[in-house]
């Protein structure tokens, strides 16, 4: 999927919001397009967001990707599938 420069700035500095302050900050509705676009769910984008290089692992992205970075890896798996399958729709 190709996003436009403006609307992933959007997105990461709604995220980062967010995250600074989870009670304050409403979602734009340019943010609901851009997630539904990427087919993400927003309340596990933020975590992914918030905990990323931590419990999570270092790779973010489709599934599908992830299974084929792992082969490149020689890896049966990598740290992360599981929330990949929660983030993507």
């Amino acid at each position: 999927m190709v996003l436009k420069l403006k609307d992933y700035i959007e997105l990461v500095e709604w995220a980062g919001k967010s995250i600074a302050y989870p009670n304050k900050s409403k979602m734009p509705t340019t943010i609901e397009s851009t997630l539904a676009h990427l087919n993400l769910q927003p309340n596990q984008w933020l975590g992914q967001v918030q905990h990323f290089g931590t419990h999570q692992g270092y790779f973010v992205g489709k599934l599908i990707l992830l299974q084929k970075k792992a082969e490149e890896l020689k890896k049966k798996w990598l740290k992360g599938f599981k929330t990949c399958r929660k983030l993507m729709i």
